[in-house]
Order: C-alpha cells, then structure tokens, then sequence
C-alpha cells in the first residue's frame, strides 16, 4: 500500500513549490520500516 501511495503522490502534476508531501509511519510492523 505505501509504494502506491508514495507512487501516487509523486506522479502528481502540480508545481513543485506549491506542494508538500509528508511519509509518516506509525507502523510497528518491523519489516515495513
């Protein structure tokens, strides 16, 4: 889900000084992070 998500949000067409994207992650799954 997270390289979808990330994948996403990168492929978006806006411009790079009026956009912001955060990764947070409140996993505790060890393996994903």
């Amino acid at each position: 889900v997270y390289q979808l998500s990330i994948g996403a949000a990168c492929g978006l067409s806006w411009p790079s000084d009026r956009i912001i994207i955060q990764v947070l992650d409140d996993s505790t799954d060890p393996v994903i992070k």
